[in-house]
């Protein structure tokens, strides 16, 4: 994950919250049908003869991905909205059918919108906080690498997202996040996790002995000296 800086982004801390994605909407959303809204009354962009219902379109095949659902509400006087359901997706307010809306602004909301629905980026909506998402993130690591050392105040949140991913991971699929093969940095400020002295693989070193309980309390202290911000 990362910000707008394609350089400070890691595909790999990406990889894991993809990998996680699926456990962190069905925690913290509900069923489609929950949020007032009927599935059949979807928008078919290719069809529908609105400008940004056409951009939407295009920006997902450039994209490379399959549009959400889109829905339009009238009552909403705002643009483009999030639904945030068990399958989210796109809600399109009054403001978007504005008729002097220029193409070029257009395309560059339409596609900074459906960026966030590729895999893994959608729980920045659902864990805004650079917290929420160290919490996730180490508790995935945990699946694979159960010793990882959690600081005292993150453990009741690290312990809700383990427990929700001991529910949908089983077997083989449990050892998935550690195995993405996760790498951390040096040094930096960045929206991905920092690693301070431990190796650069995040699994088996761990698991190994690196961030162990044999270790020294110091050298615990500096390999659990991880940080994340929201870009």
């Amino acid at each position: 994950m990362g910000g707008a800086d394609p350089r400070r982004r890691d595909p790999l801390v990406t990889r894991i919250f993809a990998l996680v994605q699926p456990v962190i909407i069905r925690a913290r959303t509900g069923p489609l049908e929950a949020t007032g809204v009927d599935r059949r009354y979807a928008i078919d962009l290719t069809q529908h003869p609105y400008a940004i219902s056409q951009t939407l379109h295009y920006a997902a095949g450039v994209f490379g991905m399959q549009p959400p659902l889109v829905f339009q509400n009238p009552n909403d006087g705002g643009g483009l909205g999030f639904l945030h359901a068990h399958e989210p997706s796109i809600v399109l307010g009054r403001a978007a059918f504005a008729q002097d809306f220029a193409m070029q602004p257009m395309a560059f909301v339409a596609g900074r919108h459906l960026a966030y629905f590729r895999p893994g980026f959608y729980v920045r909506h659902l864990v805004p906080t650079g917290t929420g998402l160290k919490a996730w993130l180490f508790a995935a690591i945990k699946l694979s690498a159960p010793q990882f050392p959690i600081a005292p105040e993150l453990e009741g949140q690290v312990r809700e997202a383990t427990a929700a991913m001991t529910a949908a991971f089983h077997g083989v699929e449990r050892e998935l996040p550690g195995e993405s093969g996760l790498e951390a940095p040096a040094g930096g400020h960045d929206a991905r996790p920092q690693e301070v002295g431990c190796p650069r693989s995040i699994s088996q070193p761990i698991a190994q002995g690196c961030c162990s309980r044999t270790t020294s309390r110091s050298r615990r202290k500096s390999c659990a000296r991880w940080r994340m911000v929201p870009a």
